[in-house]
């Protein structure tokens, strides 16, 4: 290789560098300054061959020894010269340069990522979002290290460092420190100053916290970016669960499973129809990556808190003072039954679906909360609230005259559902023994003691009696209906086998839930309602369930 010709190499990389995106040039320069020393060294090199032909010769008696063991060159002896060295020099510049940029831009390395929060800032800006995330999905591991401090160094400079800190050991004790030290039985004051001088090597260690703030602003632009998000809800929806993994995520969070619910072409309604069987423990099906990311380990639901952008975008498009083309759909006649609901799907009939398997999956795992499952008391006076029966195609009589109606049903089976779980954990389960089923049998318990958050069978019996409330006590819902889920609940009680969970639920449907918020007129009138229904639902129920009867003639007369 010529000078010319070197130096139109040089000039053909500059034209090529200048022509490439912003995000590629960005993405070359990790490792520059690694890069830029050899690439120096290499030019320096060349410029002194050419200009000094004697360094040629050198170069030949210094490799000599080393060439003349090849077989080809022993036998015919080559000499190099300027233009043939320089080609070599610049063919193993190349490939230098080549391990250099691997080396630096591998996912595991945490030093290219001021270079990758330059790149995230302009794909973002530039809505380049497929390249964004084929750069960023295998980096997220990495990032997320950085940000919680687990990265190698980091750990060893803030162990380190701990040493010799007064409030750590005071923290720590004496009783598991030093070991070692302590079996030699060196005095206390020696093992104090090995902490104290040990901990002086922090300062030489790295201690990398600009990497970590690196990393926390490239995990909040990725969060923050609104088209990003509904770019990865359409097109990527499984990169999610990379970026759900990261501390600062619960924007994305939010925003990301109010997106799957309120579009009803997304991933998680073809998870839903494909998934539509209904059974108590059954676990998500194999392609179900959504549900089986969430519910499989039901712990990551509850990390995340999945319930609160469902359940509240549920309880948003149910407002009645905002009506809307999805409320009047509620308020007409259904032309499905609930198994076929998917080829007309709705947020509400999604979200109950949604909960269903979240507080089962949490139930049968042993988790100690309710899931919010509490959003239903909403989520049923909302479709109290917007009911009306007034469209001439409405029929009273049917058992479901109105969309509502059906959803309210099912809203009221799946709690149902979740109360009788109870007798199908196992004995050991922590949804099967509270100190507050202990207590159903004292007339004298407060209803706001009837409560535990740890507990899903009694939340669901709670929930339940204030759903039966806001049901009983809405003047838009007729008394057909009123009575049909009047025998659903009282099915309920006599399929129940737990006892404590029996007159736990009893107090749940004579008080209407807690009871605490239901006083004067209104508990009155709800009484009054229980009353009335009890002529129009199955005698034969009624003659199973004399202790409710006798519950409720206490309460009420």
């Amino acid at each position: 290789m010529t000078l010319d010709g070197f130096l139109t190499l040089l000039a053909l990389l500059v034209a090529v560098y200048a022509l490439l995106p912003k995000s590629t040039r960005l993405l070359l320069r990790i490792g520059v300054w690694c890069q830029r020393l050899m690439a120096v060294a290499a030019f320096l090199i060349i410029l002194y061959i050419h200009f000094n032909i004697q360094a040629v010769d050198l170069c030949m008696v210094i490799f000599e020894s080393t060439c003349d063991r090849l077989p080809l060159v022993s036998n015919n002896p080559i000499s190099l010269t300027a233009p043939q060295l320089s080609f070599l020099i610049v063919f193993i510049w190349g490939l230098i340069a080549w391990a250099i940029y691997k080396f630096f831009s591998r996912p595991r390395s945490h030093s290219s990522l001021p270079v990758i929060s330059k790149i995230v800032d302009d794909l973002i800006y530039k809505q380049q979002y497929a390249e964004l995330i084929d750069i960023i999905e295998s980096r997220l591991p990495t990032i997320g290290k950085a940000v919680n401090r687990l990265l190698l160094l980091q750990k060893l400079h803030d162990k380190v460092g701990l040493l010799g800190n007064e409030e750590h050991q005071y923290f720590l004790g004496d009783s598991g420190r030093h070991p070692i030290l302590k079996r030699l039985g060196l005095p206390s004051m020696f093992i104090k100053k090995t902490d104290r001088t040990v901990s002086k090597l922090a300062i030489i260690i790295p201690a990398y916290y600009e990497t970590q703030t690196v990393a926390a602003n490239i995990i909040r632009s990725l969060c923050q970016s609104k088209g990003l998000t509904k770019y990865v809800i359409k097109v990527r929806p499984l990169f999610a669960f990379s970026l759900l993994q990261l501390p600062g995520a619960e924007a994305f969070c939010y925003a990301y499973f109010r997106g799957l619910i309120s579009d009803t072409d997304s991933i998680l309604y073809q998870e839903f129809e494909s998934n539509s069987v209904r059974s108590p423990g059954i676990r998500p099906r194999e392609g179900n990556h959504v549900l089986g990311f969430l519910f499989n380990d039901a712990l990551i639901a509850e990390r995340l808190g999945v319930w609160k952008p469902v359940g509240d975008y549920m309880v948003e498009i149910l407002k009645p003072d905002q009506p809307s083309e999805f409320i009047k759909t509620l308020n007409r006649k259904p032309n499905y039954s609930y198994d076929e609901c998917w080829e007309d799907p709705d947020p509400i009939c999604a979200g109950i679906y949604f909960f269903d398997i979240m507080v089962t999956a949490a139930a049968m795992q042993g988790i100690k909360w309710h899931m919010c499952l509490y959003h239903f008391t909403h989520v049923v006076g909302g479709l109290a609230k917007i009911y009306n029966t007034s469209s001439p195609e409405v029929n009273e009589s049917d058992e479901f005259p109105i969309k509502s109606a059906r959803l309210i049903y099912e809203a009221i089976t799946v709690v149902r559902g979740w109360i009788l779980l109870i007798d199908k954990l196992p004995h050991d389960s922590p949804h099967r023994n509270s100190a507050v089923l202990q207590r159903q049998g004292d007339q004298q318990v407060h209803p706001i003691q009837r409560s535990d958050n740890a507990n899903i069978p009694i939340s669901a019996a709670n929930v339940l009696g204030i759903c039966m409330r806001k049901i009983f006590l809405s003047p838009n819902i007729g008394q057909q209906f009123k009575s049909y889920i009047y025998e659903i609940i009282l099915k309920t009680l006599v399929k129940l086998r737990d006892d404590n969970c029996r007159l736990l639920l009893i107090h749940c449907i004579v008080d209407g839930g807690l009871g605490d918020d239901i006083q004067g007129d209104m508990k009155n009138e709800y009484g009054r309602i229980l009353k009335e229904l009890r002529t129009e639902t199955d005698l034969l129920l009624w003659e199973k369930v004399p202790d409710l009867k006798q519950r409720i003639k206490q309460a009420y007369g």
